[in-house]
């Protein structure tokens, strides 16, 4: 295959690491240096996955070469993401731009034509200025591992609605703080078929929020946890417990939660 072919393979087929690599082969001898990116990454994501490591621990050379091309290797998708002080708004896994963040609507609007640029797994989605729940039926959705909608100005019936998307199955990392959802929206996503495979779901920062809170001691151990009445009660309800209600002192990063049963 020629890198341009491998590149659409890649599209195609996020969760393969074969034509990942055949690419790392494809371009060394004219990009050596992310050649050498997309097999460090990739070595370090296997050997993650099968000692069950739940935190990414990038190599010094991995931090190396991004610190030096990181803006030169995501200026193909800069246009589309939104920067943040402490980074380009597109970050790599597994040798690919795999992390955007951007507004709802432009993830929208970009559609299929996101996925043909990146193979992109992790999206922050925040900021914008048209209402949120038309992105519930992004089929771009489905792509995802991990979802960012913190501060997206979620209320109730954005929950509920959230709640009913199929495209949100996959994703088993959300992060729903800092909205406004309530107890009404709260039981429709506990209640949800599409939130069983949840790992983690943080919301803080809401009106309901159903999850453990915990207090530390001196040296950083959890000594006790806040349990939600809220939790409590929709638990009673549903008849079964709600695996992202409660606290989990090996919590996995985002990029981690797909390998990591609820």
């Amino acid at each position: 295959m020629t890198s341009r072919e491998l590149l659409a393979e890649i599209s195609r087929c996020p969760d393969d690491d074969a034509p990942r690599l055949a690419y790392a082969d494809a371009v060394e001898r004219v990009e050596p240096e992310y050649a050498e990116l997309v097999r460090l990454q990739i070595a370090r994501a296997t050997e993650e996955r099968e000692r069950g490591t739940r935190r990414a621990s990038p190599s010094g050379r991995e931090r190396e070469l991004l610190r030096a091309h990181e803006a030169e290797w995501t200026r193909y998708i800069q246009k589309y993401v939104r920067p943040a002080a402490s980074d380009p708004g597109a970050g790599f896994e597994r040798g690919f731009v795999a992390f955007v963040r951007m507004e709802p609507e432009n993830f929208v609007a970009l559609g299929p034509r996101l996925f043909d640029m990146a193979p992109v797994q992790h999206a922050d989605l925040y900021g914008g200025s048209a209402p949120v729940r038309p992105l519930f039926d992004a089929p771009g959705l489905a792509r995802l591992d991990s979802l960012s909608l913190r501060g997206a100005g979620l209320d109730d019936d954005d929950a509920i609605a959230l709640a009913a998307s199929p495209h949100l199955a996959r994703a088993s990392w959300l992060d729903l703080g800092e909205n406004r959802i309530g107890n009404r929206g709260v039981e429709a996503l506990a209640a949800s078929p599409i939130m069983a495979n949840k790992v983690i779901v943080r919301m803080d920062g809401n009106p309901g929020d159903p999850t453990d809170v915990p207090h530390y001691d001196y040296d950083g151990s959890v000594a006790d946890l806040t349990v939600s009445p809220l939790a409590d009660e929709l638990e009673a309800k549903l008849g079964r417990r709600i695996a992202w209600f409660h606290h989990t002192s090996r919590a996995p990063d985002r990029f981690h939660a797909r390998w990591i049963r609820p």
